[in-house]
């Protein structure tokens, strides 16, 4: 990775840092929220994109006669979709961990936090289009990584949080 000359790498690796920062001072309440955030944005938007690009290209109007006429694309709608739905249920829904005597250890914390930067940063490249998927894989080391190992960047966070729940003894019987 070359600092003197900017890449998409330079861009990935801030955004890990910002998100293990959220997590570290958010502590386990808000990052388990924000990763299923991250879960219920990818499930929404893959469900009602091409709905809502129909409406944007005047395909699919609103109870039948309402339709917005914009030049967006696939991928403009699909990250739109992730973007506000995360949003609105990690910070309007009312979800909360259980609050009160963390049981993440600051190496998990900072695992849970990075994973969950991977999760999203996956996420909103998988709504990229095949094509400038791979042009950004060519340029940049880290986007070729989450591009190849893409299924793993979205099932990792989970068996590792079911993992740590195990080590910690935690279940709901």
């Amino acid at each position: 990775m070359n600092f003197s000359a900017p890449s998409w790498d330079l861009f990935i690796v801030l955004f890990l840092i910002i998100a293990v920062g959220y997590g570290l001072l958010m502590q386990r309440e808000r990052i388990i929220v924000t990763m299923v955030a991250a879960y219920i944005g990818l499930v929404i938007s893959s469900l009602l994109w091409s709905d809502v690009f129909g409406f944007f290209q005047g395909t699919h109007p609103l109870l039948g006669r309402y339709f917005i006429r914009a030049n967006v694309t696939e991928s403009q709608i699909q990250i739109g979709l992730f973007a506000i739905s995360m949003f609105l249920v990690s910070h309007k829904a009312g979800i909360d961990a259980e609050k009160g005597r963390g049981w993440l250890s600051g190496i998990e914390l900072f695992i849970l936090s990075a994973l969950t930067g991977l999760l999203i940063a996956a996420i909103i490249l998988g709504y990229v289009p095949e094509a400038a998927k791979v042009t950004l894989a060519e340029q940049s080391k880290l986007i070729g990584y989450l591009v190849h190992y893409y299924n793993l960047a979205i099932l990792t966070p989970i068996a590792v949080v079911v993992l740590l729940g195990i080590k910690n003894g935690r279940s709901r019987d």
